[in-house]
C-alpha cells in the first residue's frame, strides 16, 4: 500500500534575516494530506483496544539508515504522532539552514522514513497465567520509506510518497521486529492478539518446569473394528474387526486449541504459491460470538480450534514436527489402556458405560455429547445450546478427567480429524495393507473420529466413523463441530 504523507518545509535558524523568512508564529502546520494507516497496522486496532500505536516521521539527508538506526543517523527532523482513528497526520519542520547546507544546497536529496511502534498494558490473555502478557512500549512494528528520493525547496511545501509497510510480515527481519525471539514478527503477535514480549509456543504444558502435554503409548497389536450386527450395535462402515499392529505413539493429551492454532498463524512457513508466509491460515470457517472471531478472543483461548480443514489440520501438525493420526491409531489410543487391558469389545474409551442423565441433566463428567430423553436431546449441563467446551482450566489444569490413556474429549467436545480420506471399506481394504495403514484415496472426504457436542452416545464410540468433506456445500455447519489432535 502507498500513503502521502505531508513534508513542509519552513524556514529558521537564528542568523537569517527576518524579512528573507515566513513569519514564525504564522500558526500550526497543516498536512496537505492524511496518510491512511496500513491495512497491516489497522488490523491490530479491533483486536485489543488498549494498543496503543505510534508513528515517527524522519527525514534525513542522503538516503535513509538501516532499520533500527533511525535516532542515531542524525535525523535533519523528526515528527511523533499518536494513531488516532486509524490515520496519522505529520507536521514537519526542516530548518532553513539544512536546505541551503553546502556542499550541495537545495540539490541535495532526502530520505523519509515513518517508524511504528506499540504499547500496551499488562493483561491476562486468555484466563491463564502462562498465557499472562507483560506491558511492553516502544515496540518496533514496522516501517514505510519514501519511494524515491526528494528535494526540498526554500518557503515551500511538499507531499513525499510512502512505500510499502516494512516488518509486518513473514519475512521480517527477527532481530528488528521478533521481541521475544519465538519466531513470531512483533505485528503478528499483536494481530494475533499473542504476546510481543513473552514467547508463544504451539505446544500446551503442565508441571513445573513445564513439559510437553502429550502421553507415549506403546506399540501394541490393538483391536481396530467392530463385527456389524444387532448386539455390537456396529455399521457396515465400522467392521469387520481386525488386529493391527500399531507402533509406539505420542499423543496430544487434548484438541488443539484456539490460541494454540494463532501462533501457528503467526509462524513464517512456506506460503501455498511459493515464497516465504505464515505456516497457517485462518481457518476456512471463522466462527463469531457477538461479533468477534472467537479465534482470537480470550474468552475462547481455551477451547478447541475448530472450522479448519483437513489440510489446515495437517498444517499445524508439520509445524510442531508431528501430524494426524490415522484411523488405525486414533483407534488404538482410544481402545487400549497403558497396560493394554482393554479388549476388543469396549465400546467406549473408558470401557463399558451407558451414560444417564443426572437430575434430569446431562452433567458431561464423562466428557462432551448429547444425551437424550425420549427423543429430546439433552446437551452439555442441561444447556439448550450446543457447543464445545475448554479444555483446560483458568489454572491450565484438565477440564475433564481423561478418558483413557490420560487423554481427554477422545468421545465428543469435537469430532478429531485424521489422516485418512474416507472410504466405507477401510477394513476390508486393511487385509492386505502394512503400518502406517493411511488411505490416500483422493478427494475431499476425509475421516474424523470420536464424535462431537452434537452426538448421541451412539457416535461417540471408540469404533464409530463418520466422514466429513471439507469442500461440501454444507462444510460451514459441520466444520463447526471438527477439530483435531496431534500425534508423533
Amino acid at each position: 500500500m502507498r500513503a502521502t504523507a505531508l513534508v513542509r518545509w519552513v524556514c529558521g535558524g537564528a542568523l537569517l534575516a527576518l524579512a528573507a523568512c515566513a513569519p514564525r508564529d504564522s500558526g500550526p502546520l497543516q498536512p496537505c494530506d492524511v496518510t491512511p494507516l496500513p491495512d497491516a497496522l489497522n488490523d491490530v486496532l479491533p483486536i485489543d483496544a488498549q494498543v496503543q500505536l505510534r508513528a515517527t516521521f524522519y527525514v534525513f539527508r542522503g538516503g535513509c539508515p538501516a532499520p533500527g538506526a533511525e535516532d542515531s543517523a542524525d535525523p535533519v527532523s523528526t515528527d511523533g504522532v499518536d494513531v488516532q482513528g486509524g490515520v496519522v497526520e505529520f507536521s514537519v519542520a526542516v530548518p532553513f539552514r539544512e536546505v541551503m547546507r553546502p556542499p550541495l544546497g537545495p540539490r541535495a536529496e532526502y530520505c523519509a522514513r515513518v517508524v511504528y511502534t506499540a504499547a500496551g498494558p499488562e493483561q491476562d490473555t486468555g484466563h491463564w497465567s502462562a498465557w499472562k502478557r507483560a506491558a511492553f512500549d516502544g515496540l518496533r512494528v514496522g516501517h514505510q520509506d519514501s519511494v524515491q528520493p526528494f528535494r526540498l525547496r526554500p518557503y515551500g511545501s511538499d507531499c513525499v510518497t510512502l512505500g510499502s509497510l516494512q516488518g509486518g510480515g513473514a519475512d521480517a527481519d527477527p532481530a528488528l521486529f521478533d521481541a521475544d525471539h519465538d519466531g513470531i514478527p512483533n505485528l503478528r503477535e499483536l494481530q494475533l492478539a499473542l504476546r510481543p514480549t513473552q514467547p508463544d509456543s504451539l505446544q500446551l504444558v503442565k508441571g513445573d518446569p513445564p513439559e510437553p502435554r502429550e502421553r507415549r503409548l506403546a506399540a501394541v497389536n490393538a483391536p481396530f473394528g467392530m463385527d456389524p450386527g444387532p448386539d455390537a450395535g456396529a455399521f457396515a462402515s465400522e467392521g469387520p474387526a481386525r488386529t493391527l499392529a500399531v507402533g509406539e505413539l505420542v499423543v496430544d493429551e487434548t484438541e488443539v486449541t484456539n490460541r494454540q492454532y494463532r501462533v501457528c498463524m503467526g509462524l513464517p512457513g512456506p506460503a501455498v504459491d511459493g515464497g516465504v508466509g505464515w505456516a497457517c491460515a485462518a481457518p476456512k470457517l471463522m466462527v463469531y460470538e457477538n461479533a468477534e472471531p472467537r479465534l482470537v478472543s480470550p474468552a475462547f483461548a481455551r477451547h478447541p480450534v475448530v472450522g479448519v480443514s483437513q489440510e489446515q489440520a495437517a498444517r499445524f501438525c508439520a509445524a510442531r514436527g508431528a501430524r494426524l493420526p490415522t484411523e488405525v491409531e486414533w483407534e488404538r489410543a482410544a481402545r487400549v489402556d497403558l497396560a493394554g487391558a482393554q479388549g476388543p469389545d469396549t465400546p467406549y474409551p473408558w470401557g463399558f458405560f451407558t451414560p444417564d442423565l443426572v437430575d434430569g441433566h446431562n452433567d458431561c463428567a464423562l466428557g462432551v455429547f448429547t444425551l437424550y430423553s425420549g427423543d429430546l436431546p439433552i446437551p452439555c449441563d442441561g444447556s439448550s445450546r450446543q457447543d464445545a467446551a475448554a479444555v483446560i482450566t483458568p489454572q491450565g489444569d484438565l477440564v475433564r478427567a481423561a478418558q483413557n490413556n490420560g487423554l481427554v474429549d477422545l468421545a465428543g467436545n469435537v469430532a478429531e480429524w485424521t489422516a485418512d480420506h474416507y472410504t466405507r471399506d477401510l477394513h476390508e481394504w486393511l487385509q492386505t495393507q502394512a503400518p502406517p495403514y493411511v488411505n490416500p484415496d483422493g478427494g475431499h472426504l476425509f475421516s474424523v473420529r470420536g464424535g462431537s457436542f452434537r452426538s448421541g452416545v451412539r457416535f461417540v464410540r471408540t469404533y464409530a466413523r463418520a466422514g466429513v468433506d471439507d469442500e461440501a456445500s454444507t462444510y460451514e455447519e459441520t466444520l463447526r463441530a471438527v477439530g483435531f489432535r496431534c500425534v508423533r
